[in-house]
C-alpha cells in the first residue's frame, strides 16, 4: 500500500508543476491571462460567449494544423488574418470536436498509459488559458504561445513510440515506426529552420 501511494505521487507530481507554472503566471501579471487587449489584437476580448467559442474552436483546429504540419506560419495574427468565428463553422465544429476527443483520450489513457495522458494534459491545459473560453488573453493567436503546449504533443507522440518499440517480435514494425520518428523530425527541424 505504501508503494502504490508512492506510485501515485508519483504520477501527481507533473500536475504539481503545471499548478505551480500558473501560480507564478498569476502572481507575476495578477491574472492568468494579462491586460485587457485592443481590438486590433484580439477582437474576440470583448465578443459574446458564443463567438468566443466559435473562434476557440477555430484556433484549436489552426494550432493543431500549425503543430502536425506547419506549412503556412504567419509573424503576425490579428483581426485581419484570424477574424471572430460568429456562427458555426465547419473548422469551428471540428476544431472543437478534436479539443473534445483530446480530452477524452487524455481521460481514457490516465491509468493504461499514464504518460500518455499526461502530454495530452499538458497540450490542453496551457492551450486552454489562450483559448478565449476563460480571461481575455493579449493576442487572437499565436505561434509563440504554441511552444509549451506542443511540449505535452511530443511527450504524447513520444509515449506512442515507445509503446510501438515495445511490442515484441516486431522488428520490421519497430524499424517502420523508428524511421517514420526520424522523417517527422527532420521535416519539422527543416521547417523550423526556414
Amino acid at each position: 500500500q505504501h508503494q502504490a501511494r508512492q506510485h501515485e505521487r508519483h504520477r501527481a507530481a507533473p500536475f504539481g508543476v503545471v499548478v505551480v507554472w500558473l501560480g507564478v503566471r498569476l502572481l507575476a501579471l495578477g491574472s492568468l491571462s494579462g491586460p485587457t487587449p485592443g481590438f486590433l489584437e484580439n477582437p474576440v476580448a470583448g465578443a459574446p460567449w458564443l463567438t468566443r467559442l466559435w473562434t476557440a474552436g477555430d484556433l484549436y483546429l489552426r494550432a493543431l494544423e500549425l503543430i502536425v504540419a506547419p506549412v503556412t506560419l504567419v509573424y503576425d495574427y490579428g483581426f485581419a488574418t484570424v477574424p471572430p468565428v460568429e456562427t458555426p463553422t465547419a473548422p469551428a465544429l471540428l476544431g472543437l470536436l478534436a479539443l473534445g476527443l483530446t480530452v477524452a483520450g487524455a481521460w481514457t489513457l490516465r491509468r493504461r498509459a499514464p504518460v500518455a495522458s499526461l502530454g495530452l494534459v499538458l497540450w490542453c491545459v496551457p492551450w486552454a488559458l489562450l483559448s478565449h473560453l476563460g480571461p481575455p488573453v493579449p493576442m487572437i493567436m499565436a505561434e509563440r504561445v504554441l511552444y509549451l503546449p506542443s511540449a505535452g504533443l511530443v511527450l504524447f507522440a513520444g509515449a506512442g513510440l515507445a509503446a510501438v518499440l515495445r511490442l515484441e517480435g516486431r522488428v520490421a514494425l519497430h524499424r517502420v515506426a523508428l524511421a517514420l520518428a526520424g522523417v517527422i523530425v527532420v521535416a519539422l527541424a527543416g521547417r523550423s529552420a526556414a
